[in-house]
């Protein structure tokens, strides 16, 4: 895909999200995205890329929403808007821990409750996002809450198998998300410690 295609996927996406908010605040409801970031290659412009990665903030505590699951209300936005067939790869971020991560490296916020960053937008566009784009976090802090987020997929994981009274392959997906979201996590602590992952 080209750049240029990239940067209309989030375009789109900010559009979307503007026009979930405009219908929450309609309702006296929360959006159920409170901000998107771009990262990954859509910051680096190269001339073409697989995908356009975003991360998205949901109000949630990250006991909620552990890495690597997708709350039902942003999957069914996606939905609405034609989004979840677009080649985006997205990653919701709980509101109360970084939006950066072992994969997300230095986010730039695209999108807020409050508008679109045309700033920023625009700099993605132009290829000159560098400059806009935050600072890498403190290694040995980010280790740290890699720690605290593995710790909660974990307690995840075991609530949903050990506590599930049902059918059991009818968590079958959602197992495969925070399995993968764990050792998502391991592999990138492994790294920072200078590990094999």
């Amino acid at each position: 895909m080209k750049h240029a295609t990239a940067v209309g996927h989030l375009r789109r996406l900010v559009e979307a999200l503007g026009d979930e908010a405009g219908f929450a605040r309609s309702l006296d409801a929360q959006p159920p995205v409170l901000a998107a970031y771009a990262f990954g290659a859509v910051l680096d412009g190269p001339d073409r890329l697989e995908r356009t990665e975003v991360a998205l903030v949901v109000e949630r505590p990250a006991r909620d929403l552990p890495w690597g699951s997708d709350p039902p209300e942003v999957l069914a936005m996606l939905e609405r808007h034609g989004l979840a067939k677009l080649p985006l790869w997205w990653a919701c971020r709980p509101s109360d821990v970084p939006v950066a991560n072992q994969r997300i490296v230095r986010p730039l916020r695209i999108w807020s409750v409050d508008g679109p960053d045309d700033e920023a937008l625009d700099a993605i566009a132009a290829r000159r996002a560098e400059p806009l784009r935050p600072p890498a976090p403190d290694e040995a802090e980010l280790a740290q809450q890699l720690e605290r987020e593995a710790a909660l997929v974990l307690a995840a994981l075991d609530e949903l198998v050990h506590g599930f009274h049902g059918d059991p392959r009818t968590v079958a997906v959602e197992v495969f998300d925070l399995a993968w979201g764990y050792t998502d996590l391991r592999r990138g602590l492994a790294v920072l410690r200078g590990e094999q992952p």
